[in-house]
């Protein structure tokens, strides 16, 4: 336990404060809390009450999915002609 000394030496370095209030001001937290309320009953609503957006069942496609083959010899165009 601490001396009577040692308490008032903690009183002297640290005085108790009285409370300065929210530097935002109630108005400004209110309106928040609002927001805050209104997109968790969005997000409330949302999740059981609208039908889900239709999800791609194959997320991680193959390449051959993806990539065409190249065009065959006889369709090939040289684009790199020199004369």
């Amino acid at each position: 336990m601490p001396s009577q000394k040692e308490k008032q030496d903690m009183e002297r370095l640290f005085p108790k404060q009285e409370y300065v209030g929210n530097i935002w001001g109630w108005r400004n937290s209110f309106i928040s809390l609002g927001i805050i309320v209104f997109f968790a009953g969005l997000m409330y609503y949302r999740h059981h009450y609208v039908e889900p957006l239709e999800q791609r069942t194959d997320l991680f496609p193959s390449p051959e999915n993806i990539i065409e083959p190249a065009a065959k010899e006889e369709d090939a165009v040289d684009t790199l002609k020199i004369n």
